[in-house]
């Protein structure tokens, strides 16, 4: 009897811990991933194979930028009161094609700082 409700309870703590690790997997790097889909969007064909290309119009497109996603620009470079400047670690894997959200994982070994960023989050009424 004890036996069967230690196993029950250990079963849902488990259940538990999965459905807390997907909720951070789809927050994981949230602005990171948001930001560069949108450029990556706004990207020409004949845009997407040239990373200084890809360099000049992030930075426009940073100019724009609010919040989160302006923060996220100036950790890896893209203002020009920019500390670092580490666009190269995301405009060469984006011309070689590599996915969004794997870019965002290197980016965020290189700074931890880029996926700490997060949307804020509408308040309940």
């Amino acid at each position: 009897m004890i036996a069967t409700t230690f196993i029950t309870i250990l079963l849902f703590k488990l259940q538990g811990d999965k459905i807390n690790c997907l909720e951070s997997k789809s927050k994981k790097c949230e602005v990171c991933v948001e930001v560069l889909t949108k450029f990556a969007q706004s990207l020409r064909r004949s845009e997407l194979n040239d990373s200084e290309r890809i360099e000049e119009r992030f930075v426009k497109f940073c100019r724009k930028s609010t919040g989160p996603e302006n923060r996220f620009c100036y950790y890896i470079g893209g203002t020009s009161d920019s500390a670092t400047r580490v666009l190269s670690e995301m405009s060469k894997p984006l011309s070689w094609g590599l996915p969004v959200d794997k870019i965002c994982q290197r980016l965020g070994s290189k700074d931890l700082q880029v996926c700490d960023l997060r949307y804020k989050e509408p308040a309940d009424l």
